[in-house]
């Protein structure tokens, strides 16, 4: 399948799995265990940022697929980075796949699109400031043939680890399905946005700046029948509005990971229609989780 197809984090995991440190300590008031839970105010964190700290396993009591994770609101610094190692049994004496030394925040800009003077034009990478700004940041883990493993050992490294613990709301687990026709040209992607604001009589505004969700709206036309019902209308079903998962919209263009992946719910997207034999127009509506 082409890689640059959308791949939608159906077949979530996170809730069969357990989270422990992996050695170390995490606070006792913000434990391992939330990493692995809703809500995501609820946060993980390290006592330290010490690579003895800052290490985590989640554990499955059977074997999944998985072929997606993401770091989902994490607090990690410019040059901090991450280590993966995937397992096969509980022990984690069988190792089946890794990932080693990943940079958390990877190049978001091309050089051909900001100017000279821009602040990352000589790093491709958000600027602090840039960061700093970010609510719920989101660092997708991508494994384009799909693992079957019991558990999973992530190594968070800070460059400095005198910056202080680790902080992390989410971390998600998935098999992902890579839909075999893309969203259709004219899909919409943006914010919804909560900010408030109050005018004076002189025209001055006050604003109460809120966090603001993004949004994806579209359809996907055509596709094959067995696919569009059996993974697509039966997890629409099943995940309801409630249960958040991930949408990887363009997964082929990397510098877009973290400004186009997010964690999301679905939002009513209205009815699936019948547009040929065998193939239905598939509908949807995404809003991120704040």
């Amino acid at each position: 399948m082409s890689s640059v197809n959308a791949i939608i984090g159906l077949d979530r995991w996170t809730s069969q799995f357990t989270f422990e440190a992996g050695g170390g300590a995490w606070d006792p008031d913000r434990p391992v265990s939330n990493i692995g839970s809703m809500p995501l105010y609820r946060v993980g964190r390290t006592v330290s940022g010490n690579v003895s700290d800052t290490v985590f396993i989640a554990r499955s009591q059977s074997l999944v697929p998985v072929g997606l994770m993401a770091f989902v609101g994490h607090d990690a610094d410019a040059y901090d980075t991450f280590d993966v190692e995937m397992f096969s049994d509980y022990q984690m004496q069988q190792p089946i796949n890794s990932l080693i030394g990943e940079e958390f925040w990877p190049r978001v800009y091309d050089q051909s699109a900001i100017p000279f003077e821009h602040e990352s034009f000589w790093t491709g990478k958000l600027s602090a400031r840039q960061r700093k700004k970010k609510r719920t940041p989101i660092r997708p883990i991508w494994i384009p043939s799909p693992v079957l493993l019991r558990s999973i050992k992530v190594t968070m490294r800070r460059f400095q680890p005198s910056v202080g613990p680790f902080r992390l709301r989410m971390f998600e687990i998935c098999l992902g399905h890579q839909v075999s026709i893309n969203p259709s040209f004219g899909m919409n992607y943006g914010f919804n946005f909560r900010t408030t604001s109050l005018q004076a009589a002189c025209g001055h505004k006050e604003f109460n700046r809120l966090p603001k969700a993004q949004t994806w709206k579209g359809t996907i036309d055509y596709l094959p029948t067995d696919e569009a019902r059996q993974r697509m209308y039966d997890a629409l079903e099943e995940y309801d509005l409630d249960t958040p998962f991930l949408f990887f919209p363009f997964p082929s263009r990397e510098v877009d990971w973290l400004r186009m992946c997010n964690f999301v719910r679905n939002t009513d997207p209205g009815s699936y229609r019948i547009v040929a034999g065998e193939h239905d127009e598939v509908p949807f509506s995404f809003e991120g989780v704040l």
